[in-house]
């Protein structure tokens, strides 16, 4: 009685495992990679909004935005696909 038991709860994470793995592989397919464009290596964390748009280029019209008390503003750049 005590083997079958164990058997079919190592059955059961043995479909686990397979199932989490699937899972893992299907997004790992979704994500892709580019390295076309390296302009952003440029940037470090001591930029403001004048320095990134000399460096970047200007970028796509969006007002800024508050939240809470902090005001921040997202540059998107949707030819080069990130903000």
């Amino acid at each position: 009685m005590k083997l079958i038991g164990w058997m079919v709860a190592g059955a059961l994470v043995l479909v686990f495992l397979l199932l989490n793995a699937s899972r893992i592989r299907d997004v790992r397919q979704q994500v892709v990679f580019t390295g076309s464009d390296h302009s952003f290596d440029n940037l470090n964390s001591r930029d403001d909004y004048l320095e990134v748009t000399r460096k970047l280029g200007q970028p796509a019209d969006r007002p800024p935005t508050r939240d809470r008390h902090i005001l921040y503003r997202a540059l998107g750049y949707p030819e080069r696909n990130y903000t």
